[in-house]
C-alpha cells in the first residue's frame, strides 16, 4: 500500500527574499534523491515551484521573472509561479507547492510517497 506523506521544509525567513526575487531550495527526498524548488516573493506573497522545467532539463531559477511568471532560460516559455501553468502555449504545468508562513518562517509543503 502506498500513501502520500506530507512534509514541511523550512525554506527562508520572512524578509529574507525581497519582492521580485527568489531563492533556490535544495533538499533530499526520502529516497535520497537531491531535488530543488524555487521560492518566489511576488509583492509579499510567497510561491514555490519545481526548479526544473517540465519541457527540458533547464533550471527555472536561471530564468527571468516577468510579472507572475518565470521565463525558462532554455526555450523562453513563461510559467506562472502562482499556479504552474505554461502561459506561453498549451503544455504541462510545472509542479507547484503550497507555502505557509509560521511566525517568521516560510515553509514549503510537499508530499513524499510512502510504501507500506
Amino acid at each position: 500500500m502506498t500513501k502520500d506523506v506530507r512534509r514541511k521544509l523550512a525554506a527562508a525567513r520572512v524578509g529574507e527574499i525581497p519582492p521580485g526575487a527568489w531563492k533556490v531550495i535544495q533538499y533530499v527526498s526520502d529516497e535520497g534523491e537531491e531535488k530543488e524548488m524555487v521560492l518566489f516573493n511576488l509583492d509579499g506573497r510567497y510561491y514555490a515551484i519545481d526548479n526544473i522545467c517540465p519541457h527540458g532539463a533547464f533550471r527555472l531559477s536561471n530564468g527571468l521573472l516577468e510579472g507572475e511568471g518565470v521565463i525558462c532560460p532554455g526555450h523562453g516559455w513563461l510559467f506562472s509561479v502562482r499556479d504552474g501553468r505554461c502561459m506561453s502555449r498549451e503544455f504541462e504545468p510545472v509542479t507547484t507547492y503550497r507555502v505557509e508562513v509560521s511566525g517568521d518562517i516560510i515553509e514549503i509543503v510537499y508530499s513524499e510517497t510512502d510504501e507500506q
